[in-house]
């Protein structure tokens, strides 16, 4: 592979979009400000380098199984997910076009604005488990789902992107690393997702299944309420705690927290994968409005 500096890429026109400005890149990717010619509709554009000191088999087993994960991300269409309009490969680099970011994610709106109120955050919960129950319905889990990747439009609708980046972008199956959790890194050795957000079996090396994306689900969730990580740390102090430290009841911290949030969260959360929810809809839909039947609501 040959070395690029992205910003060669400005003004290069990219299977009928044009690269207008570099907003952004790190050492796994670089992502513009770009435009569709035909109609002039803004786009967003992101290209993946892989690093140069990849041999010819290995960036070719990489591309493969991109294109052959971008395709099935791209045939994905609803409403709370983040739409792949376009794929594919220029100049031995492959690509993204998605929509144009105006929205903030969730993570920003928690640096700017502090914690979610329970009647504010579960909204927003909601579609983030509409969209998570569709893609698992198509065999797609998330993997990586964290504030980053939650989109919210001025009108308060949600939409959710980096489903399926770790298949994308991960070192595993590709490149073999004895390395302690080698298999959380991308081809470019740089973390999947932050460690707190993962669930503990995806820690210990397996794969991760819808399950996975439900414990994350209950990470964001307990961040938005509290505007506080879950756990801190590296890695293998994020283990460390998920062993030994249950998640901390929130309704005692925040009198707008009732103990049957705490218990949905406590569910959610729960170490072994089998004891948490095994749906997403059935996490924060369902339970959730059972409760507010029987007259418990939040």
């Amino acid at each position: 592979m040959m070395t690029v500096v992205p910003e060669q890429f400005v003004g290069q026109t990219i299977a009928h979009y044009q690269a207008e400005a570099l907003l952004y890149q790190d050492r796994m990717s670089a992502v513009y400000r770009a435009q569709q010619l035909l109609n002039h509709m803004p786009v967003q554009l992101t290209i993946f380098f892989p690093p140069s000191t990849l041999s010819a088999r290995v960036y070719q087993q990489f591309l493969t199984r991109f294109m052959h994960e971008a395709a099935k991300l791209q045939a994905m269409r609803h409403p709370h997910l983040l739409p792949i309009y376009v794929y594919g490969e220029r100049d031995g680099f492959p690509y993204l076009v998605t929509p144009a970011f105006s929205q903030r994610s969730a993570a920003v709106l928690l640096q700017q604005q502090g914690r979610c109120a329970p009647p504010l955050a579960l909204p927003i919960l909601e579609q983030i488990v509409n969209g998570l129950e569709y893609a698992h319905q198509q065999g797609v889990v998330h993997r990586a789902l964290n504030p980053a990747y939650i989109f919210v439009h001025e009108d308060q609708r949600v939409q959710v992107a980096g489903l399926g980046f770790m298949n994308l972008l991960e070192k595993r199956g590709i490149i073999e690393d004895d390395r302690p959790y080698a298999y959380l890194y991308t081809i470019a050795d740089t973390l999947l997702t932050p460690a707190r957000y993962l669930a503990p079996e995806c820690l210990e090396g397996q794969r991760g299944d819808v399950r996975s994306d439900v414990y994350a689900l209950g990470t964001v969730l307990f961040e938005m309420i509290s505007a506080l990580p879950l756990f801190s740390g590296d890695l293998s102090l994020t283990a460390l705690s998920q062993r030994r430290n249950p998640p901390p009841t929130l309704h005692e911290r925040y009198s707008d927290v009732l103990p049957s949030l705490d218990h949905i969260l406590q569910q959610a959360l729960a170490y072994d994968p089998a004891r948490r929810f095994q749906r997403a809809s059935d996490e924060f839909c369902s339970t959730y409005h059972k409760l507010e039947r029987r007259g418990t609501s939040f």
